[in-house]
């Protein structure tokens, strides 16, 4: 091998090791991100929709991390449980709340909050188990309690103005000292 292509391969190796570095670095702020909003929803005895949208305004994503587009609270509501959870988000949050593309599934994950709530408003209420890989890295965090990332999907609150057509989302579950469905 000659001086310049070992000159040419170590260069390509920095710069592979460089991007490898700040994906990692990346990543590991996005953990920070979810780990912290884990906590939050954790420690709380109840988060209502203004807790959270403290809470997020708090972490000033959009300006500090401009690729991450929602920071939400998704919800397990079994089956039978769901009008009285639809009830409650009415009565507490959004008279006009309703649910979106709402599966045969036993258990629903509802997007119960979502930040920033104008820009992610069509996400607010869906039940992510209408997506196959969607509620694969659901039921796997919560399943495991480790964070899992979905493979690429589209998102249904895109707006080519705002937000990009497709992202990935990172997801985990909440151990809860006392669970209350709705």
């Amino acid at each position: 091998m000659s001086y310049h292509s070992r000159l040419a391969e170590q260069e390509f190796e920095t710069l592979t090791q460089d991007g490898i570095d700040v994906l990692d670095a990346r990543l590991q702020t996005y953990m920070l991100i979810i780990s912290g909003t884990a906590a939050f929803v954790a420690a709380s005895e109840h988060v209502s929709a203004d807790d959270f949208e403290a809470y997020a305004n708090q972490l000033d994503f959009t300006n500090q991390l401009p690729t991450i587009t929602g920071i939400g609270l998704v919800v397990a509501v079994p089956k039978d449980a769901t009008q009285s959870f639809l009830a409650k988000m009415r009565s507490e949050v959004d008279p006009k709340f309703n649910f979106r593309r709402l599966s045969q599934e036993d258990t629903h994950f509802i997007i119960k909050y979502m930040q920033p709530a104008e820009q992610n408003a069509k996400a607010i209420g869906l039940d992510i188990t209408f997506s196959a890989d969607r509620a694969k890295a659901m039921r796997q965090a919560r399943d495991t309690g480790s964070p899992r990332l979905t493979p690429p999907i589209e998102l249904v609150q895109a707006d080519e103005s705002r937000i990009g057509r497709y992202a990935q989302k990172l997801v985990t579950a909440v151990i809860r000292r006392r669970f209350e469905v709705a």
